[in-house]
């Protein structure tokens, strides 16, 4: 017997007590009743058709009241699809850190940027060398560089030294030479080494790539001498090593052997060179102009 039929048993029962309480115990179950309509209508369930039993609506109901409230799933399309400003934009949700996520974020970008400071330098500054060939120097660097230069010469069999370098930027008209491929050459003569071995390679005013400049100009002389070393080794300075060796290869091409001999740049410490303002300079400039070399740097003078 169901729960309806049962109440109008109960109403239908004699005496007036009885029928008082059967007609509270009606009223309260329609009361109950509408409730329960009205709040499985708010909350989207339309799975119940009327008429329905006033079990099936209690179950309904104490089912709705232990789970969750939960937005009707047309409704949630509309607001996530809301869009605003003619159509150019629209609402959509998205995750956001907790307090732990960014912590986590934050222990992994000071974890990578000690990383990142730690190695920045020596990978700049590699040290590459190959065997034998010729030792190409830049004339450019300060003295302590040419003498290391001239160490370097001694300690390997290269079969000569080249200076390269375009025009002096300060003092030349002071100067009897008129390009740091003469003046390096010049001091590396008067630091010990015969003039015989020491041959200058000036190369032409330019703009900017003046490294690739000079190892141009180096390519076109060694070949206008009739000079086939298929190896060269580039001496340079601390972090403006590897951008040297990477605009050589890409002046020479394929078919050369680019060694690099990085000096340690004396001028501040390259193990803490972000407390000195000389070694911060040197290797963020470094830094930025070997991406554009890499990612950027292209040129049509490069032969097979």
């Amino acid at each position: 017997m169901s729960a309806w039929s049962r109440e109008m048993i109960v109403y239908g029962s004699s005496g007036f007590a009885e029928r008082f309480v059967g007609a509270y115990r009606v009223f309260r179950t329609f009361l109950f009743a509408g409730k329960c309509i009205s709040h499985t209508i708010r909350c989207g369930d339309i799975r119940m058709a009327w008429p329905n039993s006033i079990l099936r609506i209690r179950e309904t109901s104490t089912r709705q009241a232990t789970a969750p409230l939960t937005v009707n799933s047309e409704h949630a399309i509309s607001m996530k699809e809301r869009k605003s400003f003619g159509g150019l934009f629209c609402r959509r949700q998205c995750l956001v850190p907790t307090w732990r996520g960014w912590l986590a974020l934050l222990v992994a970008a000071v974890a990578s940027t000690v990383i990142v400071v730690r190695t920045v330098q020596p990978f700049l500054a590699v040290n590459a060398p190959v065997s034998g060939g010729l030792l190409v120097v830049e004339g450019w660097m300060p003295d302590f560089a040419l003498k290391e230069a001239i160490a370097e010469f001694g300690r390997n069999r290269y079969s000569g030294l080249f200076v390269t370098g375009g025009p002096l930027s300060v003092g030349a008209p002071l100067s009897e030479y008129r390009t740091y491929a003469e003046l390096g050459a010049a001091t590396i003569a008067r630091l010990g080494l015969g003039t015989n071995v020491v041959q200058p390679v000036p190369a032409p005013l330019v703009l900017q790539d003046r490294t690739f400049a000079s190892a141009l100009a180096l390519k076109h002389w060694l070949r206008g001498h009739g000079i086939a070393s298929a190896k060269l080794n580039v001496l340079s300075k601390g972090a403006h090593a590897r951008r040297t060796r990477l605009l050589y290869e890409k002046a020479f091409g394929k078919g050369y052997e680019i060694g690099i001999v990085a000096i340690p740049d004396q001028t501040y410490d390259a193990k803490r060179w972000w407390a000195f303002s000389e070694g911060f300079r040197d290797v963020i400039d470094e830094l930025v102009a070997y991406v554009h070399a890499r990612l950027i740097f292209r040129t049509s003078e490069v032969e097979p």
